[in-house]
């Protein structure tokens, strides 16, 4: 395979690593590293064509290189820094799995930050950037959890197909993959609130037999009462 080939298939695999990024989409298999392999990786081939080449295009290699090197650094200096860690649930229903990126740091106060991926097959993740998590714990109330405790992940639980709960330390937390789903929770509320709506009528035709049987108490004349429909007693 010639320079030119080479390079052309380098560019393609980098141009292709931008657009996933500016989509939200990643490769979940180099999130743990950034994209340290990436830039390794060109520094490499740029390196062993610099080696190869002729005079020419030989110190536009190394130009490329120059430029690659710093970024190099200074993004594995960061991914130092950031210090994420990964955990994969798999959905019951064996359709997707969400995959939890999280670290925490600490000023004087404690920040757990909670990033979720959904996935269909593991390689590919598209960062759901709506659903992320922070929870800022002063230290007279840290419960003294570690990062997977704080928002409870061992506990958690497919509510829906799409739908993910936590049992977080600050109160329940739900991540929604895909379209939102009435949650069973929400179903029984809704019930109560069509029991609620149901007692009220019942109350008010309770109103309305009492203020009737008062006028016939009276015997005041011109006072119609329905009762199940359009049919009803005139005093």
């Amino acid at each position: 395979m010639d320079t030119k080939k080479v390079l052309l298939l380098l560019c393609g695999m980098d141009l292709l690593l931008v657009i996933m990024h500016l989509a939200g989409y990643f490769f979940l298999f180099i999130k743990p590293t950034g994209y340290i392999i990436p830039l390794a990786g060109n520094f490499l081939v740029l390196a062993v064509l610099a080696y190869r080449s002729t005079r020419f295009r030989k110190r536009w290699t190394i130009a490329g290189m120059t430029v690659i090197l710093p970024l190099l650094l200074v993004h594995s200096f960061m991914v130092l820094l950031w210090d994420y860690s990964y955990t994969k649930i798999d959905s019951p229903w064996n359709k997707q799995s969400v995959v939890i990126e999280y670290r925490h740091f600490s000023l004087g106060e404690t920040t757990y930050q909670y990033n979720f991926y959904k996935t269909r097959f593991g390689l590919v993740g598209k960062l759901l950037d709506d659903q992320s998590i922070k929870m800022v714990i002063q230290g007279t109330e840290h419960p003294g959890l570690d990062a997977e405790g704080i928002l409870g992940m061992e506990s958690a639980e497919w509510i829906t197909e799409n739908t993910i709960r936590f049992p977080a330390w600050q109160g329940m937390k739900e991540v929604h993959l895909g379209d939102y789903e009435l949650p069973r929770s929400e179903d029984t509320e809704l019930a109560r609130s069509k029991e609620s709506e149901s007692a009220s009528s019942e109350k008010e035709i309770i109103a309305e037999i009492e203020a009737f049987m008062e006028k016939t108490k009276k015997r005041e004349n011109g006072y119609t009462i329905h009762v199940n429909g359009p049919t009803g007693h005139t005093v």
